[in-house]
Formats: C-alpha cells, sequence, structure tokens
C-alpha cells in the first residue's frame, strides 16, 4: 500500500490491524483423495472468483472425515482469503454464503470476525478492493510460478473502520452501484449482439442486391 494511503479517511473512523478484528483465522487443508461426485465439496482457489464472489461451476470433493469437518468446516459470513497463487492471483477474497457442508483447501484461509466490530462484508469489499490495488502481489512471499501470503502478514494488514452502522451503509451502498454496473453491462453485451446479428444481416441482404 502507498505510503500515507490509509490518511485519506474520515477522522471518525479507526485504522485497525486485521489481526486485531479476528476471532479466528484458519488455512485449509491438503487432500490427495477427491472425487467430483462423492463426499464434501472442497473449496480451491479457482473457486474464489476475480469478481469476489464463490464460483462453484467446478467443485471437487473429498472424504468426510470428522475432524476436518469440524476443524475446517465453513459458515455463513465467512470471508476466504486465497493466500497461494501466481502473484497475479494471490489475494482474491470472496464471502462465503453458501448453504450446506463445504471445508475448503490449504490454499485459502478462513477469516471469521469479531461481530460487534466488523462485518464479514466490509472486511470481504476491503481486501478486494487491496487485491485489485495489487497490494497483495507487491506483499508475497514468491517463488518459482507461485506466490504466497502467509497468516502473520495477513494479520498485519491494516484496515479503515467506521461504525457498524456506518460499515453496513456504505456496504448497501456498493452493492448497489454493482447491481447498476452488472446491467450496465449486460445491456451493453445485448445491444453488441443486436447490432452484430443486424450488421449480418444488412450484409446478407446487400449480396442478395436487396438494399
Amino acid at each position: 500500500m502507498e505510503a500515507g494511503e490509509l490518511k485519506q479517511w474520515p477522522e471518525t473512523w479507526k485504522i485497525w490491524r486485521l489481526g486485531n478484528l479476528l476471532a479466528d483465522i484458519q488455512p485449509g487443508f491438503a487432500c490427495g483423495e477427491k472425487s467430483t461426485s462423492e463426499g464434501i465439496p472442497h473449496l480451491r482457489m479457482n473457486n474464489i472468483g476475480v469478481n469476489g464472489k464463490i464460483d462453484l461451476s467446478l467443485i471437487w470433493r473429498v472424504p468426510d472425515v470428522l475432524e476436518r469437518t469440524s476443524k475446517y468446516c465453513l459458515h455463513k459470513g465467512d470471508v476466504l482469503f486465497n493466500n497461494t497463487n501466481s502473484p497475479a492471483l494471490v489475494g482474491k477474497t470472496a464471502l462465503f454464503n453458501e448453504e450446506g457442508v463445504y471445508v475448503y483447501s490449504n490454499h485459502l484461509t478462513r477469516l471469521r470476525v469479531k461481530p460487534l466490530l466488523l462485518t464479514p462484508k466490509w472486511l470481504a469489499l476491503w481486501l478486494q478492493h487491496l487485491w485489485r490495488r495489487r497490494y497483495f502481489e507487491s506483499l508475497c512471499h514468491r517463488w518459482i510460478n507461485q506466490a504466497a501470503v502467509g497468516r502473520e502478514k495477513l494479520q498485519e494488514v491494516e484496515i479503515p473502520l467506521p461504525s457498524l452502522d456506518e460499515q453496513r451503509r456504505i456496504v448497501a451502498r456498493i452493492e448497489e452501484l454493482t447491481c447498476r454496473i452488472e446491467e450496465l453491462r449486460r445491456l451493453h453485451e445485448d445491444a453488441g449482439r443486436e447490432i452484430a446479428a443486424m450488421s449480418g444481416a444488412v450484409l446478407a441482404k446487400a449480396f442478395r442486391g436487396e438494399v
């Protein structure tokens, strides 16, 4: 993060280190026994979308082992941080809000907030913001074709913190604007397809001598 970046926030907001706002921080587990049809869904780094959402298009499953289910089970409101990936993708983050039993790989870290201080959505949006600013790319430890952000470094990340009511208000506004952007993007894509279809029809008529 650039020096002094956090000083732009309102004076009433406090700057906290993330570790002081978490009730739990837990990396997942690796498992060599995988199946696409049997067992518990085991979320991996490809299940964290660059859009900040959980992607369930490809799910691997692992054997239902009780100690794994209890220690690594995901709850609604957990924030999943992609701790290991390529330098450009390390730090992707998504809010988990799915139904059913899920566990997660060692390439992800589960973050549970202290609810009297921090809302999960605020945390997820802030980490997504830092990822888009390529903050984790500059913070990570690198080796051949991979990069990682360890638990210790993650806990040192600074986060601006307004009151809970203000967090919720700003999150609601961001969600509203995001929905508008997605709708505009959809309309733009639909218009592009219509223009392409119309252009094709005009060409077809031209080559039939009908224009």
